[in-house]
């Protein structure tokens, strides 16, 4: 066995590779770590088998939030986190064995041997790196599986976590609650910069649904943050349908507009989208965006409308990197298979954006607003991508014994970070 890696230096470098193809005949997974030679792992499950898995964790991961929805803040013991937990381990365990049949125990062993088999300080974020060969959204997010599991003994559960300890020991047998995913997409976005702009302030473009408490706490943090240019809300005044898309697709496919001066000479560096998303009908085109400037006034944006739109705009303009989405709204990474397109999918692929911040399952206003104030707070406070992703998924969960946070996904180098702080 090769020796763990340290905890508090194992993000400086990547001390695991995973390398993924899938296609019609089945799936070839490759484990890589620098001094050992590579763990070949191959699979026969088909497209329509792993589609069945991903609407199957998509059921899961939906009713996982609809237990834990009813309030930021859990008690210990609580009978709803632990029914929450145990069946979504019950059901990603079940996922995790038709993804590797017997080899589930080796795959373990992998993460064991790499990581250590109880990683438990999580001041650093530990890294694996993910290379795909599969469109964006066809393969089971992997921040689900519980491969910090016992290898071989029988697995024991708790009949309740009754404190904080047995919680935290718990939900870190769960990749998301050890490990940051980095993901390198099977293309290249364009012109990818390692930083973000921020001299003298980081520019930050914030789209809004006003009819949610949070977002009012979220809009506030910015505002005053003294490294944020805050450029919003929008929409700030009534629109018809028509209107709003035209207005929202220009602003996507020209990172250097504003909305009340002329076009800057610097990009928006993020693009906040604080608002509801509804991606739950089969047609990946139907999936919508509803944006208000007061509760009463909503407005829906679909992605037929945001490519029909997109297509008359023409060439993008050339920019260092077009800006990361934070896309902190309802379901807004949730893309079944097969669908030729998402909001995942067209920012990654069709707009080359250089990452996604979304959720797998609706999330509460509340647990949104926290989870992207503490977001924010640790990014403008000289963290990487992947510290203030880690960072805020933990506060959640020391401060709230909230395991809500397990539902955003990072599509992003976890190395991005301020400019000021890039080295």
């Amino acid at each position: 066995m090769t020796q763990p890696i340290p905890l508090d230096t194992a993000a400086q470098g990547r001390p695991l590779t995973i390398k993924i193809k899938i296609n019609a005949k089945g799936s070839k997974w490759e484990f890589s770590r620098p001094n050992s030679a590579p763990i070949k792992i191959k699979r026969p499950f088909n497209q329509a088998r792993l589609s069945e898995l991903r609407a199957g964790l998509q059921k899961c991961l939906e009713k996982f939030q609809r237990t834990l929805a009813q309030q930021l803040k859990w008690p210990l013991p609580s009978a709803e986190v632990d029914e929450a937990l145990l069946e979504l381990h019950g059901y990603t365990r079940e996922v995790s064995l038709a993804l590797f049949g017997k080899k589930w125990s080796g795959v373990k062993a992998i993460f064991h041997d790499t990581y250590g088999s109880a990683p438990h300080r999580q001041s650093v974020p530990l890294l694996v790196t993910l290379h795909v060969k599969a469109p964006v959204g066809d393969l089971i997010p992997l921040e689900y599986l519980p491969v910090f599991d016992p290898v071989d003994q029988q697995l024991e559960f708790p009949s309740a976590f009754d404190n904080r300890d047995r919680l935290m020991a718990f939900i870190r047998r769960f990749l998301g609650f050890v490990l940051v995913v980095e993901r390198i997409p099977p293309k290249a976005q364009r012109g990818i910069a390692p930083f973000l702009e921020s001299n003298p302030q980081l520019p930050l473009k914030f789209f809004q649904h006003a009819g949610f408490a949070g977002v009012k706490k979220e809009i506030k943090f910015l505002e005053k943050h003294r490294k944020v240019e805050l450029i919003g809300p929008w929409p700030k005044d009534e629109l018809l349908d028509e209107d709003v898309t035209q207005h929202f697709v220009k602003h996507i496919h020209d990172p250097f507009l504003r909305f009340t001066a002329p076009r800057d000479l610097r990009s928006d560096q993020i693009q906040h989208f604080a608002c509801h998303s509804d991606t739950t009908n089969d047609n990946a085109e139907d999936h919508s965006l509803t944006l208000a400037h007061a509760p009463e006034y909503l407005r829906h944006v679909t992605v037929r409308e945001i490519k029909r739109v997109y297509a008359l705009l023409g060439s993008p303009p050339d920019c260092q990197a077009f800006p990361l989405i934070f896309f902190n709204s309802c379901g807004s990474a949730l893309s079944h298979p097969h669908n030729l397109t998402s909001f995942l999918k067209f920012f990654l692929e069709d707009n080359e954006n250089r990452g996604f911040i979304g959720t797998e399952a609706p999330i509460p206003d509340e647990v949104a607003s926290f989870f992207s104030i503490e977001f924010y707070r640790k990014l403008l406070d000289n963290a990487s991508l992947a510290m203030a992703f880690h960072h805020a998924r933990y506060e959640l969960l020391r401060k709230y014994n909230n395991p809500l946070g397990i539902l955003y996904t990072l599509y992003a180098d976890p190395d991005i970070r301020l400019k000021e702080h890039f080295s």
